[in-house]
């Protein structure tokens, strides 16, 4: 099944910016204008003339290709760049993240994308493609996404998983699971600390728990972490949007999974995902 696909228009021109740029021609044009009945009247020859106002116009044309070229920078390719690096964390699974916003009536934002991608899956728009696959594998390959996150902040990452463990569930949504849950994780946890990704087998499910020796959450913060825009603590609210485990559990409860989560304050936390043997996706 395709994945939706937003069609994003990141920028516009205002019309203070057009009403700008026509006052500016008009003004050159009337300085044009006017110097060239200023060398009139000090009779200064044609050949000087013409050479003193074909200066003028390169001296305008420069000025405007440096300006235009520094418009370009700042109204396209800078937004178009922080995007694409926020979109390929978002492809990796990691939707704690803030781009300030490019709000206007005629554009998305990137906040906009995810709200749309969380209320598409809330209506089911998104149905799960379950297939069968190596879950050990898959968390592997999830957690070396970073490896340079663990090695910078001297992080002691532990990880007990069984060889091979085959689940049947929606690959690519279980990837937003993992990496958003280790994203939170690494994040979080202060430098020196310990990430811990494990894996068990059970009589009827297979549990993934994800821990962390970061700040923890008050009880307060446990019962609405799984909530839309919620942030426990105000002074992250530059780290996050409140999005992604919302986003989780959702992708989660379609799939008949579970989350749970267990933390102290001042001790760290550990997210809990039980997958059932026999999964099987809702019914849209």
């Amino acid at each position: 099944m395709k994945r939706p696909v937003y069609r994003v228009r990141i920028s516009y021109v205002s019309p203070a910016i057009w009403g700008s740029a026509l006052c500016v021609i008009l003004l050159i044009g009337g300085m044009h204008t006017g110097m060239i009945v200023l060398l009139r009247r000090l009779e200064v020859s044609n050949v000087l003339t013409i050479g003193i106002v074909l200066l003028y116009w390169l001296i305008i044309a420069m000025a405007f290709t440096v300006f235009t070229r520094w418009q370009m920078k700042k109204v396209y390719e800078d937004p178009v760049k922080q995007i694409a690096e926020f979109a390929s964390q978002i492809a990796k699974g990691d939707f704690s993240l803030y781009l300030p916003p490019y709000h206007s009536s005629e554009k998305y934002d990137f906040l906009d994308m995810l709200i749309l991608d969380l209320n598409k899956l809330e209506k089911q728009a998104i149905v799960p493609q379950p297939e069968s696959y190596d879950l050990c594998l898959q968390l592997s390959e999830c957690a070396l996404q970073f490896e340079r996150v663990w090695e910078e902040k001297e992080i002691t990452f532990e990880v007990d998983l069984d060889e091979r463990v085959t689940i049947q569930a929606d690959e690519s949504l279980m990837e937003l699971v993992w990496t958003n849950l280790l994203s939170n994780a690494f994040k979080f946890t202060e430098r020196g600390g310990t990430v811990a990704l494990r894996q068990t087998t059970e009589e009827d499910a297979v549990a993934v728990g994800i821990s962390d020796t970061g700040c923890g959450m008050s009880e307060e913060t446990q019962e609405h972490i799984f909530d839309k825009f919620y942030q426990g603590d105000t002074s992250r609210s530059t780290e996050g949007n409140g999005l992604g485990l919302a986003l989780v559990q959702r992708i989660l409860l379609l799939m008949n999974c579970t989350i749970s989560v267990r933390s102290v304050t001042g001790e760290g936390s550990v997210f809990t995902v039980r997958i059932p043997i026999e999964t099987e996706p809702k019914e849209s």
